[in-house]
């Protein structure tokens, strides 16, 4: 009996033994890339693209995808939240950066139009229209607090961005005055205080368009300035230009960012390289996703459009955006795009050839 026990234990050691020895840490990978159904790490290998390993995404999540514009991480985890499951929930998100693993909870509203992740908390702003509803996580995303904000007790409120800088926040908002007329919207940056009391407001002078997103460095705001007046049938008429606000002015300056395409929408900042990073609305003739990337040292603007057969080829969803060092990646549901800043080459990697289908995230080490 003694001897059959201790085979037991002998061949329960060598189980766990062996599956510790398969469970390999996904930060040891050169890069993660989540499809509807699946993980994997990846390295690229002589030019190759690579899976070491594959893990399948938990029941909840399958199918569901994420917005670039939603998108946050610390030095443990990302933050985000889902795209509408199949019946109509939205989740929020924290994603361990280690393994994958996902924390869940079902979003109290049915969208949201910004969040920001900060040192302690993930807010989640959700628009009704007259009034926001802000609600404030831990980082355990345990529901804290939800603050209700409102500019005034009529106007109409359209909240695109939030950012943190020095332990305030800046909120970029579109607010429309009731009665106005059609196409009619005063922007503001707000300036609010962790329980988003309105400590400042600076408006931007523009009344006939609007404004995407905002990121913030070198003491500056820059913000994407999407759309401009209206054509004769009331669309929105695209514009080509990035905005500057002074923080320590506090105004926004005269020196304008001129882009070759129009439309810029999600703007993200690499500060290890001083660029600002632009994914467009506009395709114009051209069956692509345009991206552009502004260099602030050098006022040097690289176009890089990620080029497809017809239009009905082309995706829908934007690509999936990381970068590290010099490297920037664009993940597309069927290819991986990546640009190097040393000699601004790319290549492009065909995902279906590794089983990869509808990829939509990528995540690098």
């Amino acid at each position: 009996m003694k001897k059959i026990f201790i085979s037991l234990l002998l061949l329960f050691n060598a189980l766990v033994l062996c599956s510790c020895s398969k469970s390999i840490s996904l930060k040891e990978n050169d890069m993660v890339i989540v499809d509807q159904n699946k993980i994997y790490g990846m390295n690229i290998i002589d030019d190759h693209l690579e899976i070491n390993e594959s893990m399948n995404r938990k029941k909840g999540d399958v199918g569901l995808w994420y917005y670039n514009n939603l998108f946050f991480e610390n030095e443990d985890a990302y933050f985000t939240k889902t795209s509408t499951d199949k019946n109509l929930n939205v989740w929020i998100e924290k994603i361990d950066k280690d393994n994958f693993k996902v924390t869940r909870q079902k979003h109290t509203s049915i969208d949201t139009n910004c969040a920001l992740l900060t040192e302690n908390y993930y807010y989640v702003v959700n628009n009704f229209i007259t009034n926001l509803k802000i609600d404030v996580y831990d980082l355990d995303l345990d529901l804290v607090k939800t603050i209700e904000f409102k500019y005034d007790d009529s106007s109409s409120m359209y909240p695109t961005d939030l950012i943190e800088v020095n332990g305030d926040i800046y909120m970029l908002c579109g607010i429309i005055p009731k009665s106005s007329e059609y196409g009619y919207t005063q922007n503001y940056i707000l300036k609010l205080d962790k329980d988003f009391n309105l400590l400042n407001q600076f408006d931007l002078g523009e009344y006939q368009g609007s404004f995407f997103s905002f990121v913030y460095g070198n003491d500056r705001i820059y913000l994407t300035h999407t759309t401009s007046n209206l054509n004769n049938e009331g669309m929105a008429l695209g514009n080509n230009e990035i905005w500057v606000f002074d923080l320590n002015e506090n105004r926004v300056l005269d020196e304008k960012i001129i882009l070759s395409h129009s439309f810029p929408f999600d703007m993200h900042y690499d500060k290890q390289n001083n660029n600002l990073i632009i994914s467009h609305g506009e395709n114009g003739p051209t069956p692509n996703h345009v991206w552009t990337i502004y260099d602030l040292d050098t006022y040097q603007e690289i176009i890089f459009p990620i080029d497809y057969a017809s239009f009905d080829d082309m995706p829908v969803r934007n690509a999936s955006l990381a970068y590290k060092d010099n490297q920037y990646y664009l993940l597309f549901p069927d290819q991986l795009w990546t640009f190097d800043l040393t000699d601004y080459s790319s290549r492009v990697y065909k995902l279906d050839e590794l089983g990869i289908e509808e990829a939509v995230l990528i995540t690098v080490n």
